[in-house]
């Protein structure tokens, strides 16, 4: 879907007891949003009191084209997120992709901002041990540094 403009979710659980795969509306106690947008989309998932993590990147939908743009801005889609939640953090994945050279490492990113979230319950060593056993040797240092500095983009606030 990615690859052809639509939005993906995908649920994740953790914990001593999962009997499903997927989260109810309204029990997410964390949405990790690539884009501003889709993060917005994916709002009905958050529990109250809940935090959002999102990538500050924005991508105009098609219907921005149109010229019906007035909602699909940018701020308006961040006064949406903290409307429904105070816990927010918005993270220049791009621009921090950007300096370790490559953009591939968004996602990278992003996950070490979720891993530095006290309500993540998987450590950090678990999260680097996954990154070191699931790349190319040629990849895993450029994701380790990406996994941390998106850990310091949350931590240093």
């Amino acid at each position: 879907m990615a690859q052809r403009g639509g939005s993906i979710i995908a649920h994740a659980r953790v914990g001593q007891k999962v009997q499903a795969p997927l989260i109810e509306r309204g029990k997410a106690d964390v949405v990790l949003g690539f884009e501003v947008l889709e993060t917005a989309r994916a709002l009905p998932m958050l529990r109250d009191h809940g935090t959002v993590v999102v990538n500050a990147s924005y991508i105009p939908p098609n219907m921005a084209a149109s010229g019906s743009s007035e909602f699909w801005n940018k701020e308006r889609l961040l006064e949406k997120i903290r409307e429904r939640t105070q816990l927010i953090h918005a993270i220049d994945a791009v621009r921090i992709a950007e300096e370790l050279g490559n953009l591939l490492v968004v996602n990278t990113i992003l996950l070490g901002a979720l891993s530095a979230l006290p309500e993540t319950p998987v450590k950090k060593e678990s999260f680097e041990r996954a990154i070191a056993g699931r790349l190319k040797e040629k990849y895993v240092e450029l994701n380790l540094q990406a996994f941390q500095r998106g850990r310091e983009s949350v931590t240093l606030r």
